[in-house]
């Protein structure tokens, strides 16, 4: 790596870092803001002070550390140009933006990947790398998860440990209750819903009651759209298709 992209390191993991207080006017104002909240302010005011900026950076620091270490690994990628850039400064500047106003690992896992990614040279225009930026900040948790699951059902059934033969014979609704065990059948369709709306799917809700000829994993595949592809392309980091 040269010595450009050290010194970029260095920017963004400061020395002192640990020991700098994150947002010490808002706190201020929002402790003001509760504090007279009858019964309950002082035990509010209590966790704004104690918990959550000590949070926020904790999840700061994490992410910083995570970046700096992808940074290493595809050092041989990194695009030394693009890191000089407006289009650069503007991207690390809303994503670490995000990272403080989100705890959900599902987002911070797509903020880093599309950091990384974006350092790496990969073909990736600014309005659509902001375009991207802007869906992972509306998007919930369980849309990027059910996402990610479309795009990568395999693996993701394999971090739970399930088989391909342990849902060999099951429907589509089956299917995705077998990863998402605990989100009732109707939020999952309105989620997939969602994600065609928006064109990241090609495959509208009613697949839910479709008889369809596949099963198991293989009924999954194939149901995202070229721009769901693209997405997970640069906001992925440790699956390929």
């Amino acid at each position: 790596m040269s010595e450009k992209i050290e010194i970029s390191k260095k920017t963004i993991v400061p020395a002192d870092l640990e020991k700098t207080p994150i947002s010490n006017h808002i706190v201020n104002v929002v402790k003001a803001a509760i504090s007279g909240i009858p019964i309950i302010g002082g035990g509010i005011n209590s966790l704004v002070n104690d918990y959550i900026p000590n949070k926020k950076l904790e999840r700061l620091l994490d992410f910083t550390k995570q970046l700096s270490e992808n940074i290493e690994m595809f050092k041989d990628e990194i695009d030394e140009e693009f890191v000089k850039t407006d289009e650069f400064a503007y991207l690390f500047e809303q994503t670490y933006k995000l990272v403080l106003e989100n705890y959900q690992k599902e987002k911070l896992d797509s903020l880093l990947a599309l950091l990384v990614n974006s350092l790496r040279g990969q073909d990736l225009k600014a309005d659509t790398m902001e375009y991207y930026l802007k869906k992972i900040e509306t998007l919930s948790p369980l849309h990027l998860g059910l996402l990610r699951f479309l795009s990568f059902p395999a693996d993701c059934f394999a971090e739970l440990g399930i088989k391909p033969e342990d849902i060999k014979d099951h429907d589509f609704s089956r299917t995705l209750q077998a990863y998402f065990r605990d989100v009732p059948l109707d939020v999952l369709k309105g989620v997939f819903g969602d994600l065609y709306q928006m064109g990241f799917t090609n495959t509208d809700r009613s697949i839910f009651g479709t008889l369809t000829a596949g099963s198991g994993v293989g009924i999954i595949s194939g149901r995202v759209s070229s721009l769901g592809e693209d997405f997970m392309k640069f906001c992925t980091l440790e699956l390929e298709k």
